[in-house]
């Protein structure tokens, strides 16, 4: 059975070819802005990976795997920042407090008629940064396209006081749970 990853994030194909080779990666063309999140980030994450599967879906035959990871912090969502200045205001904002990096994943199995979704919830701690920190981060563009403005697998790690949970959640795919939930499915990576 082929086993496709919805997603055009290396960070997830890096992720999934670390633990299989037997994935396909097939970028989802969902267009992710076409989901308002409502206030309740499980089921923001919850349509926005089961869209991205879907679409694959139709296209493609297999098990699908379609994911979306979005930072949250106070009540609010931090997508990727759309230019310097957002990322530079999303720094701001985590310096020195604990935000949530949630990642959640849909299965389609077509064959089986089988959906599933399951996500995973990571705290972060940055530490208290300096205007001079961020901008020396900032200048590395590593923010570009990652969610929160930061990526925790590069110089962001320097950022990070502290995580409870799953640190390839943050990265953007929880292997251990998806391998678990595949298993489960009788599908062995």
């Amino acid at each position: 059975m082929k086993i496709i990853l919805a997603s055009s994030s290396p960070r997830r194909a890096e992720l999934i070819k670390t633990i299989s080779d037997k994935i396909t990666i097939c970028p989802s063309n969902f267009n992710e802005s076409s989901i308002e999140y409502d206030g309740d980030v499980v089921k923001y994450i919850r349509k926005l990976s089961y869209e991205k599967a879907k679409e694959v879906s139709e296209r493609e035959e297999g098990i699908i795997i379609g994911c979306d990871t979005v930072v949250f912090f106070e009540e609010k969502i931090l997508e990727k920042p759309k230019d310097r200045k957002e990322a530079i205001e999303f720094l701001k904002s985590l310096s020195g407090n604990v935000h949530y990096v949630y990642s959640g994943y849909t299965i389609i199995d077509k064959n089986n008629n089988c959906n599933k979704f399951n996500y995973c919830k990571t705290a972060v701690k940055f530490y208290t940064l300096s205007e001079e920190e961020i901008e020396e981060y900032i200048n590395t563009d590593e923010y570009i396209d990652k969610a929160g403005g930061y990526g925790i697998q590069g110089k962001g790690a320097l950022l990070v006081e502290k995580i409870e949970g799953d640190y390839f959640n943050i990265v953007g795919l929880p292997i251990s749970l998806l391998n678990k939930e595949l298993r489960g499915m009788g599908v062995n990576l």
